[in-house]
């Protein structure tokens, strides 16, 4: 059934986000590097990991952590400091108009 399951982006998404478009063997260290590649180049990455709080997910409230794995219909709880970043944190959420 449709969204009982995480999303998974197409191969063409995986390609343009330099992916490769099967899973290789070091898939782990592929996935952190290019993280690393992402934070550096969009400082609002960086800003949405520093301010996620908790996830909720259905009635469960998770506390955020890098082992969660987002799924369709999860909620966030986020925490601003600096409220110049909210628009920053705003555009992760929408996706470009091409991804449709």
């Amino acid at each position: 059934m449709a969204g009982d399951g995480p999303f998974k982006a197409t191969i063409e998404i995986q390609n343009n986000l330099g992916f490769p478009g099967e899973k290789v063997e070091n898939w782990q260290q592929v996935a952190i590097d290019k993280m690393a590649e992402t934070k550096s180049k969009y400082k609002s990455v960086q800003v949405f990991l520093d301010t996620v709080g908790a996830l909720i997910r259905r009635d469960e409230v998770m506390i955020a952590h890098d082992n969660i794995v987002v799924e369709p219909d999860d909620h966030f709880v986020l925490f601003l400091v600096d409220k110049t970043t909210i628009r920053d944190v705003e555009a992760l959420f929408q996706a470009p108009v091409s991804f449709f």
